[in-house]
């Protein structure tokens, strides 16, 4: 296959990027499970969790590339600036390393329920709490990217922390 520079993918269509698009990130699946295959000898749930986060980075990338230029898409709403576009700055570090921090917690849970609550902070409502002031920069035209893209973004790394927050209700009702 051809490699493609920004420019081109903006003006590829999309039937003739999709298939691209589709080779590569199965692509990555596959290699990113290879190798926890060769260097563990199995498949956990941290290799499938990062094998579908680095295939949703993929995806990110190619739709953010796709809509730079397209100022119809981007939102006209004025940034403010204020307390509340700080704390939305850190949105995508708090899904990332939320993400990360969580998957830490949990492997420490047995030692004290503490680290469940850390676990469910770091994956549940940090990101969603950083995601919030987001929402005011919704616009109709792009409300189709912008809506799933924060909700899938967000509720990535809150997977990590359904086992721990199931396990948090479940001590509080006992």
């Amino acid at each position: 296959m051809q490699q493609l520079n920004d420019k081109q993918i903006e003006n590829l269509p999309l039937i003739v990027l999709l298939p691209r698009v589709v080779f590569s990130v199965v692509l990555t699946i596959v290699i990113i499970l290879g190798l926890f295959w060769l260097r563990i000898g199995e498949f956990n749930w941290f290799a499938v969790g990062f094998a579908a986060f680095c295939a949703a980075f993929e995806i990110l990338i190619v739709i953010g590339i796709r809509l730079r230029n397209r100022t119809e898409f981007h939102t006209t709403a004025p940034l403010k600036w204020d307390w509340a576009d700080k704390l939305g700055g850190l949105w995508l570090i708090a899904c990332t390393f939320g993400a990360l921090l969580g998957w830490v917690f949990l492997q420490f849970e047995s030692y004290s329920p503490i680290f469940q609550v850390l676990a469910v902070f770091a994956t549940m409502i940090l990101p969603f709490v950083t995601m919030l002031p987001h929402l005011r920069y919704i616009q109709t035209k792009s409300a189709f990217v912008q809506i799933p893209l924060l909700l899938i973004l967000t509720f990535l790394p809150a997977l990590i922390g359904v086992k721990p927050a199931i396990a948090l209700f479940n001590r509080f009702l006992n």
